[in-house]
């Protein structure tokens, strides 16, 4: 009885292991992402405004690295003030509110470069 187990045990483990052994056949690519899906990748920044252009683009530089980085304000974007008394007791900002040298954080799309939440975390040392 013990011989006849033993092997069946033999059997199965070897038997499992030459069942597991094979070639994996490669996964499908996953589909490309809209760019208006609200789960797409965002990344979030405390950087400086360097460079304001037009209604809408806006050019930042990371402090710790000193990279600079062009972006495009989303029609949809959330601008806002971190303290009311930054801004005569307004929390909501517009395009027009913001300055050269102003200190911020912001979550943006990398591959679309838009901006979706935006917050002025201190007013440049020029403005009062």
């Amino acid at each position: 009885m013990k011989k006849a187990l033993i092997a069946l045990l033999t059997m199965t483990t070897f038997g499992l292991g030459a069942l597991a052994s094979g070639t994996l056949q490669p996964r499908a690519p996953l589909p490309s992402v809209p760019d208006r899906d609200p789960f797409t990748v965002t990344k979030t920044m405390k950087c400086e405004i360097v460079l304001l252009k037009g209604p809408d683009r806006i050019l930042v530089r990371d402090p710790k690295t000193g990279e600079q980085t062009p972006l495009i304000l989303a029609k949809k974007a959330k601008v806002r003030a971190a303290s009311k008394k930054d801004f005569n007791g307004r929390k909501k900002l517009t395009f027009a509110d913001l300055a050269v040298g102003q200190e911020v954080k912001i979550s943006w799309r990398p591959h679309t470069h838009e901006i979706v939440k935006l917050r002025v975390v201190k007013t440049s040392r020029n403005e009062s």
